[in-house]
């Protein structure tokens, strides 16, 4: 069942607050609040959100909770990676009091308040199905985990404390080359909107190449948009500008100007080993890949365990005593079949009327269909009733195992599911 769900608005702030419901709300102003049901009396709010009271939010951009639960920025100010400021930095857009990127936001994307629909992400402005170079889908936004500092190494990681992300791992300064844009590990050699140096913009026209702002790209890098990217290794824009490496359910690098699968995300596996439909297999759910690659269930699969339902074999305990079947048929979906039940020798009584034939009614002598349920969870048999002269049959009532005498017995026996 769908709890329902109350959003409103918390005065000049912007921020939602909201119960209930595994949804994305996009709010005024560019903030979301992502909420979810309670879970053992709290919050769930994914793995792209943090709870604050009985809101889930994102910390790095939430004007009511900056960077921490109840911080609030003042009026006239933004967050902006989780620090209240004067203004967006490194190449982020204003929407409301928060700063965001609109070219991987999904509550703002491509423009401030453009959200996308339930099960789309947003991925270089736009709305899709599937990220693109090499970035993660985090809830409805396509994050780089590498130097997001809400995402950082996976979604829901979020930087505290002054830290940035870089390389995917939440430090006190930046690593590999990168520089510290307010908060954002940023390669200033080739980004457009901090090229050099933190803030330094290149106008319109220009690209930033080695650091530097101009009409051309150097070093054997190309030109795509407005910034001199190395295409051999470059996801966004892998082997020419543009063809942007993406694959289902995983990340995606380029290498020698080749898209290539990376990891898996979540409990998402490359159980074919096809790396043209990514990662297409949920071993949380999938009865023939159940926690991991060919386990097969029979049964259910929940939470990648399998929830094994019971099938007749041709020897088997049942209540403290062994039961046989001359054969077995479990190849309908709907039942499992024991031809010529016996359990000490003894077949079930009849007690109904003579056969052959199948029928679903009871035995009065020995509960069929109590049997039945108690093996398999369902009400629902068929038996197969034929006659001979009295003799003494075993009978099951309860769990309990007994004998009786008479004259018909229950050759085959049908558990349905």
């Amino acid at each position: 069942m769908i709890p329902n769900s109350l959003s409103k608005m918390r005065g000049a702030l912007l921020a939602c607050a909201v119960v209930s419901v595994a949804t994305v709300v996009a709010c005024s102003g560019g903030n979301t609040a992502v909420t979810a049901p309670e879970v053992d009396g709290g919050l769930n709010c994914g793995d792209s959100a943090q709870a604050c009271g009985s809101t889930c939010t994102v910390l790095a951009r939430d004007p009511a909770n900056c960077g921490s639960c109840g911080n609030t920025c003042k009026a006239g100010e933004v967050c902006a990676t989780g620090k209240c400021a004067t203004s967006c930095g490194g190449g982020s857009t204003q929407c409301g009091q928060s700063c965001v990127s609109v070219q991987t936001d999904g509550a703002n994307c491509g423009a401030c308040a453009a959200a996308c629909k339930a099960g789309e992400v947003c991925s270089a402005g736009k709305c899709g199905s599937a990220c693109a170079g090499g970035s993660q889908a985090c809830g409805q936004s396509c994050v780089d985990t590498k130097n997001d500092p809400a995402n950082c190494g996976s979604c829901g990681n979020a930087c505290t404390g002054g830290q940035v992300c870089s390389a995917g791992v939440c430090g006190l300064s930046c690593a590999g080359g990168t520089t510290n844009c307010n908060g954002l590990c940023i390669n200033t050699a080739n980004d457009p909107a901090n090229c050099g140096s933190c803030g330094n913009a290149c106008p319109g026209g220009q690209v930033c190449s080695s650091g530097v702002c101009g009409l051309s790209c150097v070093g054997g890098t190309s030109k795509c948009g407005g910034a001199c990217v190395d295409t051999k290794n470059d996801p966004s824009n892998c082997g020419k500008c543009g063809v942007a490496c993406s694959f289902a359910n995983a990340g995606a690098f380029c290498s020698n100007s080749a898209c290539t699968l990376g990891a898996c995300n979540g409990n998402f596996l490359n159980c074919n080993k096809n790396a043209a439909d990514g990662c297409e297999v949920d071993i949380s759910t999938d009865v023939n890949n159940c926690g991991g690659c060919g386990k097969v269930c029979v049964g259910t699969c929940a939470a990648g365990v399998c929830n094994a339902k019971f099938v007749f074999k041709p020897s088997q305990i049942i209540d403290g005593q062994t039961v046989t079947c001359s054969s077995v048929n479990n190849a309908n979906p709907l039942y499992t079949e024991c031809d010529d039940l016996n359990q000490a020798g003894l077949y079930f009584p009849n007690g109904i009327t003579c056969g052959p034939q199948w029928s679903t009614t009871n035995s009065s002598y020995s509960d069929t269909v109590g049997f039945c349920q108690s093996l398999t969870g369902t009400a629902k048999m068929e038996a197969y009733y034929n006659c001979t002269g009295s003799v003494t049959r075993t009978t099951w009532k309860n769990h309990v195992w007994g004998t009786t005498t008479d004259n018909g017995y229950t050759q085959h026996v049908r558990c349905y599911y």
